[in-house]
């Protein structure tokens, strides 16, 4: 049983430009799967820089995806800042 899936999802952190390539969701089945951003509303991440990172998700599929619009935002820092 697992807690959390993880998003296939690449961006780079709105606070320092790093890449980040590891997110979570609750939103899914939580079996430890691995989704596409369209298939949830919302996920998230950290960054080395400190940020916590959500992502909220506007998608349309109708049997292709025809827009997935992905909108970061740094919710909080932590005390590892460079």
């Amino acid at each position: 049983m697992g807690l959390f899936d993880s998003v296939n999802y690449k961006a780079n952190c709105p606070n320092c430009g790093a890449n980040i390539d590891t997110w979570q969701t609750k939103e899914g089945a939580c079996i430890l799967e691995l989704l596409e951003p369209w298939e949830v509303k919302y996920f998230h991440g950290s960054c080395e820089c400190g940020a916590w990172i959500e992502a909220r998700v506007n998608a349309e599929v109708e049997h292709i995806v025809k827009k997935c619009d992905i909108k970061l935002s740094v919710k909080r820092l932590t005390g590892i800042q460079k």
